[in-house]
């Protein structure tokens, strides 16, 4: 199971506050910090809809677990009603062997008539019982198939993050720098006057 660490937003640099609440004149540094409202923003939505999806994956895969337990359930179901028919059908065979040695053939022919009734019955109910591990485990497969949708939305979401981190980095960056030019001129012209 897919766990994403939830990052926490960083305090709001100076530079960045700065060029936030005044207005530069700078399209690049107005776009730089757009950008990073809007993947602070984004972060936010994506952490929901991770924790969502994270949600939506467990259920699937506690569900499929669950089919899977069924089928095994049904299988064993199915093995032990088989094994109950071809006992009744042995114990009637006895019977009609019992009967034969003493002398009995009608009671013989109706016990060996009744094994196999007993196998048939037997084989009958087992059939309707592998049925259902069948579905069982088509509804597991199903389960499946959810969670794996899952994990590709996780790794769809983990991917955008991941851009949206380096996107916000190139703008902090630009803000740097825009910040240390204006630091450099200032200096400057101050070295100047002087």
């Amino acid at each position: 199971m897919r766990i994403v660490e939830n990052p926490t937003t960083a305090p709001p640099l100076d530079y960045y506050v700065e060029a936030r609440d005044r207005f530069t004149g700078d399209v690049a540094t107005e776009l730089a910090v757009m950008l990073i409202d809007y993947v602070r923003e984004s972060r936010q939505l994506d952490q929901q809809q991770t924790h969502t999806e994270e949600a939506q994956l467990r259920l699937a895969q506690a569900a499929q677990v669950h089919d899977m337990r069924e089928e095994a359930d049904k299988i064993r179901d199915a093995g032990m009603i088989k094994g109950l028919g071809m006992i009744a059908s042995g114990g009637s065979t006895i019977g009609s062997g019992v009967a034969l040695a003493s002398g009995s053939e009608a009671w013989a022919t109706g016990l060996e008539g009744s094994a196999g009734a007993a196998n048939g019955v037997g084989e009958a109910w087992a059939a309707d019982v592998d049925r259902s591990a069948a579905l069982a485990r088509t509804h597991a497969t199903e389960h499946e198939h959810q969670a794996g949708e899952s994990e590709r939305r996780l790794d769809v979401l983990d991917e955008a993050r991941s851009h949206a981190k380096q996107l916000e980095q190139s703008a902090f960056e630009h803000l740097r720098s825009v910040q240390q030019t204006r630091a450099d001129t200032e200096r400057a012209s101050i070295t100047w006057r002087a």
